[in-house]
């Protein structure tokens, strides 16, 4: 199926990582995305709501960044990295800027993603439909650990610049968490976290529902695990067999496909009193394949019908 839209080609997966300095290698900053993840989690404020996977994640808060650690040497602090001509004050600041681009960027492909993810959540069709299209979800990817590790690389990447020295995980996410607040950007990070946690719900939802996605064509009933059905509109989809007679015109599919297939419907008076059945039958019917039966009957009053029997054999 063609689609109307074209996916975003800033991909968290695609994005490639300079070599050196080492701060930039992959090792490094994929060690950092993980222990930031719990790092961080200590102190930025966590909650999102997503109505289509009634997915929640309650508020969480920690006294200090460093509770999760595990090691009883001492960690200096961040200013400490720096050469003694710079101002911490001023580093500080000049991670403004970039933290501050670095979350629009984010914000607007989160965003993007959300908006064009909505519609498939809520059906297993559409679901399925919806990641044979796009070429940007992927099972490994968090987008919540995707923003945190692209904060992270925006502190690494400038303390390489200036000629720091070697930071320790800890001593990245107190830098980080210094620059939100002097940069006033706490509250906009956690927005921006927060979509990114509702986006991963709703990936999950859609994945699951497009792996749940029933066997037979949209619009179609389950007659049993071989058999699917539905009543087709009298003029515009069939037309009764026989002059006077009344009729009930319904569509067939089966999984395994079948030399011989016969189904009985049951009709009804407008007093819904069973008043008598007929019967339809094909053959040669190729697994998956739409078969039309048209059943007819003269029967005076005749004003439901009701599929009740459908052998294939």
């Amino acid at each position: 199926m063609t689609s109307s839209w074209q996916p975003p080609q800033d991909s968290p997966i695609t994005t490639p990582t300079p070599a050196k300095p080492f701060y930039k290698r992959w090792w490094f900053i994929t060690l950092a995305i993980f222990v930031v993840l719990g790092v961080i989690g200590s102190f930025v404020p966590e909650s999102s709501t997503d109505s289509n996977s009634n997915t929640s994640v309650d508020q969480t808060t920690t006294s200090t960044a460093l509770s999760t650690t595990t090691t009883t040497e001492p960690i200096a602090p961040w200013s400490s990295l720096l050469s003694p001509d710079v101002d911490a004050n001023e580093f500080v600041q000049s991670l403004c800027k970039p933290l501050e681009q670095d979350i629009d960027d984010m914000s607007d492909l989160v965003g993007e993603r959300l908006a064009l993810s909505e519609e498939p959540s809520k059906d297993s069709y559409a679901s399925a439909e919806f990641l044979e299209e796009i070429s940007w979800e992927n099972d490994d990817v968090s987008y919540a650990i995707w923003v945190r590790g692209r904060q992270t690389k925006v502190v690494s990447n400038v303390l390489a610049e200036s000629k720091a020295a070697e930071p320790r995980v800890e001593q990245l996410v107190e830098l980080l968490r210094e620059a939100w607040t002097t940069c006033e950007i706490e509250t906009t990070i956690d927005e921006l976290l927060n979509s990114a946690k509702t986006l991963d719900a709703r990936l999950k939802t859609i994945k699951t529902q497009a792996q749940n996605k029933p066997w037979y064509p949209k619009g179609f009933d389950s007659f049993d695990s071989n058999v699917a059905y539905r009543f087709l509109k009298y003029g515009s989809e069939y037309k009764c067999s026989y002059y006077g007679a009344y009729c009930w015109g319904v569509e067939i599919v089966t999984f395994t496909g079948c030399n011989n297939l016969y189904a009985e419907l049951t009709f009804f008076d407008s007093s819904d009193r069973n008043i008598g059945w007929t019967n339809d039958t094909a053959t040669n019917v190729l697994p998956r394949e739409k078969v039309v039966l048209i059943f007819d009957t003269y029967e005076d009053g005749a004003d439901t019908g009701r599929l009740s029997e459908v052998s294939c054999y």
